[in-house]
């Protein structure tokens, strides 16, 4: 259904008016009207609202999929290298799509937000956790361990400085969208996952040993 033009604008326009304004406070009027389509062409291809919100997650999720999950190297030949390469290209999602960072925070809880956890950030962090460990995420609701909470903090921490670059870029003159700025930031979620990852790795190994 996306590859028509017409749904992949409204998809486009939906994305950036619940980043902007969350799903209460959007209106399918605005969203028609960003994508330059009359608002009963919202009724037509998604039915309602709320099926279009999980429209337009779902299509940047397959984004996801393709920038990151796609990407994942099982025959990396070093831990450190695994998640380089798993950290720079989840970040790369995160600066061309920082609306989707907007929506998770304004959809916290509620219906929406079991959603989007279930469906959505799940499995993302599923992949995140593949991608440096080269294991399964542990179930969900176990105890969590420490590597664990380090995928959460790639995934909920990192990615927000995309979501308020208007407001660094006017409040410290950094552009965040720029080469060097992705570079170095990459290099210092890096330098904080990298020890907690390391950790998680050789005591998965003593476990096994």
């Amino acid at each position: 259904m996306t590859d028509k033009k017409p749904v992949k604008d409204l998809l486009l326009a939906a994305l950036d008016v619940f980043g902007d304004k969350g799903f209460e406070g959007a209106s399918t009027r605005a969203i028609a009207g960003r994508a330059n389509a009359h608002q009963q062409q919202i009724t037509y291809h998604f039915g309602s609202k709320d099926q279009l919100w999980r429209d337009a997650v779902a299509f940047v999720f397959a984004r996801f999929q393709v920038q990151v999950a796609d990407r994942i190297d099982g025959s990396a030949s070093s831990h450190e290298s695994r998640l380089r390469r798993t950290v720079e290209d989840y970040l790369r999602f995160c600066r061309d799509n920082p609306q989707f960072s907007a929506i998770t925070m304004w959809e916290r809880s509620g219906s929406r937000g079991e959603w989007l956890q279930d469906q959505i950030i799940r499995p993302m962090m599923t992949t995140l956790y593949r991608g440096i460990f080269d294991r399964d995420l542990p179930p969900a609701r176990s105890n969590a361990d420490i590597g664990t909470l380090s995928c959460i903090l790639l995934l909920c921490q990192s990615s927000s400085v995309f979501t308020v670059r208007d407001h660094l870029s006017r409040g410290f003159s950094v552009d965040v969208l720029s080469d060097a700025f992705f570079s170095a930031y990459v290099d210092s979620v890096i330098a904080a996952v990298y020890p907690l990852s390391l950790a998680v790795r050789l005591a998965g190994e003593g476990g096994r040993g």
